[in-house]
């Protein structure tokens, strides 16, 4: 069971008035030698300089779906939730709150490659395929992502030798 679980965790930096880091710490299951799903949480931080701003800008959970296409390369579905702030000339309706829930679905391709012996790195090109509104919490509708995952072994106990 160990050697299906996969955790890691990707980034995604972003540029508007200040610098926006994304990070996703996720747990993947390996169903097959091909597919993988898995949940996380998305948490954005903003930094203006060397300062961290307000930490609940956006958050909310993100699910994962890949599927192994070539030697390294995955497609990837990834589904999430965002809780983020709304400008008043996007809102809907004069009442609606200052934060509620976006959704997003993002789709593309994933590359891995060993970074460092059972440290996997991996870059992923996305496109967000919905975009409710115009309200999406992301600069830009094409999202490059790029991660760490430590695929787990199940540990080999040394055979015991009877006299």
């Amino acid at each position: 069971l160990i050697e299906h679980i996969v955790p890691g965790i990707t980034f995604l930096i972003q540029k508007k008035d200040v610098l926006l880091l994304d990070v996703n710490p996720v747990a993947r299951f390996r169903f097959t030698g091909r597919f993988t799903a898995g949940l996380g949480w998305n948490q954005r931080l903003a930094f203006d300089g060397w300062n961290l701003k307000d930490r609940s800008l956006v958050y909310g959970p993100r699910a994962v779906l890949e599927y192994k296409w070539a030697k390294g390369f995955h497609f990837l579905f990834s589904p999430e939730a965002m809780k983020t702030t709304i400008p008043p000339q996007l809102r809907q309706a004069p009442t609606e709150g200052n934060k509620v829930w976006v959704p997003g679905m993002f789709a593309g391709l994933k590359k891995e490659f060993t970074v460092y012996k059972k440290i996997q790195g991996n870059t992923e090109l996305l496109y967000n395929l919905y975009n409710a509104h115009g309200r999406s919490p992301y600069a830009d509708r094409f999202v490059v992502r790029f991660g760490f995952e430590f695929p787990m072994k199940k540990r080999v106990r040394p055979l015991a030798t009877t006299p």
